[in-house]
C-alpha cells in the first residue's frame, strides 16, 4: 500500500487502514481492542500489551512507524497483539496459551501474505 500524504502524518490513520486493508480482527470478548502507538517501546520490540490496560481498556501498544521493516511486519504485529489482549481478557496463562496464539495468528497471517494459505 502506497502511503498517503494524511497517512504519513497521521500514523493512526495508517495503522487503521492497514488493518483494514487486511481484515484483522480488533475485537477481544466483544469489545474493540485500541491500538495506541508507542514511542517508549524498546529497540526490537514492535508490540507490547500489559495486562491492566488490557483488561480494564482493550489497549494493544504499537511501535512507531519507523520501526518497521515493511507493512507486512506492521500487520503482523497488529495481528498478532490483540491474541494477547483477549488472553489478558480471558484469564489465560501468557505463557502456556497467549503467546502460542498470538504467534500462531502472525504466522497464519505472513503465509497467508505471501500467498501461501
Amino acid at each position: 500500500m502506497e502511503k498517503s500524504l494524511d497517512q504519513m502524518l497521521n500514523p493512526e490513520q495508517y495503522y487503521r487502514d492497514v488493518t483494514e486493508r487486511y481484515g484483522i480482527n480488533l475485537r477481544a470478548s466483544g469489545r474493540s481492542v485500541s491500538m495506541r502507538i508507542d514511542d517508549g517501546l524498546s529497540f526490537g520490540q514492535l508490540g507490547l500489551t500489559k495486562g491492566p490496560e488490557a483488561l480494564r481498556d482493550a489497549i494493544m501498544r504499537i511501535a512507531p512507524p519507523g520501526r518497521f521493516s515493511s507493512e507486512m511486519d506492521l500487520a503482523a504485529t497488529i495481528a498478532h497483539e490483540p491474541n494477547h489482549v483477549r488472553g489478558f481478557i480471558k484469564a489465560l496463562p501468557f505463557a502456556e496459551v497467549t503467546e502460542e496464539a498470538a504467534c500462531a495468528s502472525q504466522y497464519a497471517f505472513e503465509q497467508w501474505f505471501k500467498g501461501l494459505r
